[in-house]
């Protein structure tokens, strides 16, 4: 495979026959295995859709998910899901109220991700490499934690340190089955770094006496305990976001102010990094990154279909490579394009134009 200047950060819109079709099967008129070969149908046509428009590391548009996140939560033993009173608080938008609870020790045994990849194998060759994203382990250990879910975690996990250990556990084993089916590029996707770069809730976490600092080794924890016991060629990255639903996001802030945890403690191949308005703080926070591990920029944004202004992209990309060298940089869109199945505010036509300016801009890179 050639050298990959350009990537997705993971989710496509998600077709209206296929929200159809889901509707259809939460009301129990269509069964399970019905509804993956639906979902089958969609995912070839996404990443037909991929290649068409020069995406080398393919996706399956995470299809299958209602959310990013709790969709691969409630494939592991232990964990059932919940209906909180309130959703997720973003800036203009309250989410569906949805969650998990602990019901049990946490396991993976049989993994749906699983079988999902070994769906995407087949569109693998010497030009196309699939990528499976998940969300981080971080999210998993916050999400148990939230407010409506103590009571019934506390039940059977009577320290967080128990907690900590059953996740990496079943994430490790989850990985490695990945790894052993073939898969080598697996990214973490990450909310839980937004709120360390948020002055409203670092002022949050202080009042409710939590200590920044602790939180923060718990994620740098959580997260190097799974790498390390996986093969050293499983290729893995982060995906650092502050919120990506339904054109709205939570966090504010650069990544300066976890830059010694993010950059210098990981033990990540690669970086995938939102810098597509002022929410995202100094460029030049990337020379804080290693050399020996890669950075995807996230350039344009997701969030509403107005294509940028290539001129000031060009821009930022050489203010990059003031910092980086060239051959570490890769650009892609600053998230997905639906972490959710309702999608950001954009056409379909509006997310691939996205793509091909990327395509437009990647001679900068070459």
């Amino acid at each position: 495979m050639d050298r990959v200047l350009v990537e997705s950060v993971g989710s496509f819109l998600r077709d209206r026959e296929l929200l159809h079709q889901r509707y259809h099967m939460a009301k129990g008129e269509i069964q399970y295995d019905d509804m993956r070969k639906i979902e089958d149908y969609f995912i070839e046509d996404i990443v037909g859709k991929q290649k068409q428009h020069g995406l080398k590391i393919i996706t399956d548009g995470e299809l299958r998910r209602s959310w990013w996140h709790l969709d691969f939560f409630l494939g592991f033993e232990g964990i059932e899901k919940t209906y909180p009173e309130e959703g997720y608080i973003f800036y203009d938008e309250e989410t569906r109220a949805e969650s998990i609870g602990v019901i049990g020790k946490i396991k993976a045994t049989e993994h749906p991700i699983i079988k999902d990849y070994e769906f995407m194998k087949k569109f693998e060759d010497d030009e196309y490499k699939v990528k499976i994203t998940i969300p981080s382990p971080t999210m998993m250990f916050y999400e148990i934690k939230r407010e409506q879910g103590i009571e019934s975690y506390k039940k059977i996990y009577l320290y967080d340190k128990d907690l900590e250990e059953d996740i990496i556990s079943a994430y490790i084993k989850v990985i490695n089955d990945l790894y052993d089916k073939g898969l080598r590029y697996i990214q973490l996707d990450d909310t839980s770094w937004a709120k360390f770069m948020d002055n409203n809730y670092l002022n949050d976490m202080i009042n409710n006496e939590e200590d920044p600092q602790k939180l923060l080794e718990t994620n740098v924890y959580l997260i190097n305990s799974v790498i390390k016991k996986i093969p050293k060629d499983m290729n893995v990255s982060i995906h650092v976001c502050r919120g990506n639903y339904h054109s709205t996001y939570f966090a504010n802030g650069g990544y300066d102010k976890v830059s010694d945890y993010l950059f210098k403690r990981l033990d990540v191949d690669k970086y995938y990094l939102e810098f597509d308005d002022e929410r995202s703080g100094p460029i030049d926070v990337i020379k804080d990154i290693p050399k020996d591990k890669e950075i995807v920029l996230g350039i344009v944004t997701t969030k509403n279909g107005k294509l940028e202004d290539k001129d000031k992209l060009e821009a930022k990309i050489k203010k990059a490579l003031e910092y980086v060298d060239k051959d570490r940089l890769k650009i892609s869109p600053q998230c997905g394009f639906a972490s959710t199945e309702e999608g950001n505010i954009i056409t379909e036509e509006q997310q691939w134009d996205k793509i091909e300016l990327l395509n437009d801009l990647s001679y900068l890179l070459k």
